[in-house]
């Protein structure tokens, strides 16, 4: 879903540019917008396979059978 926001406002900003009839300053923050909603988006989708490798890593059992064969 940020994807997608993101993706619309830089195409927009593109637009803004080519078009020769921009905006201003609304161009340039269209262009702050969609860089935030990208980082958001970064940022949860890290500390989502942090969380995901944690539980993995916490989910493994050590194998305490193989001393008693050695």
């Amino acid at each position: 879903m940020l994807w997608t926001i993101a993706v619309a406002l830089v195409i927009l900003w593109l637009l803004g540019l080519v078009s020769g009839l921009t905006m201003g300053l609304f161009i340039h923050i269209l262009w702050v917008i969609a860089i935030a909603l990208l980082a958001v988006n970064l940022g949860q989708e890290i500390m989502i396979n942090r969380k995901l490798r944690h539980i993995a890593q916490s989910s493994r059992k050590p194998d305490s059978n193989l001393g008693a064969y050695r």
